[in-house]
């Protein structure tokens, strides 16, 4: 919390929030060069596969070619992620409730 004051009062927030404009700026102009690139090269596939093959078919083979692309970009959308390994807070915590309910349990039995 005094971290976040200090902050605050040193003004360094605006330091922050610049160089993250500044790098979401840089990666959205990649990005819009990226997709510029891969449509002329598209481009440039479609007009050599249009002088060999005419435009049908050069069109159904560019929208194959698409298609493989899209099914490789989501293999990892179909794993199923691994849960993560338990901490050791949680391995204490279910420790203290067996042992709780282990008292429990003979404490019943001393009763009866």
């Amino acid at each position: 919390m005094l971290d976040l004051l200090l902050t605050l009062v040193t003004g360094q927030i605006g330091v922050n929030l610049r160089r993250i404009a500044r790098l979401a700026a840089f990666g959205l102009a990649t990005l819009v060069l990226l997709v510029i690139a891969l449509a002329m090269g598209a481009e440039a596939c479609f007009l050599a596969l249009d002088a060999a093959l005419g435009p049908i078919r050069a069109a159904l083979i560019l929208a194959a070619i698409a298609l493989a692309l899209a099914g490789l970009a989501s293999i990892p959308l179909w794993r199923k992620p691994a849960p993560p390994p338990p901490s050791a807070a949680a391995t204490l915590a279910q420790l203290a409730i067996a042992v709780g309910l282990g008292f429990l349990a003979e404490r019943g039995a001393k009763k009866d």
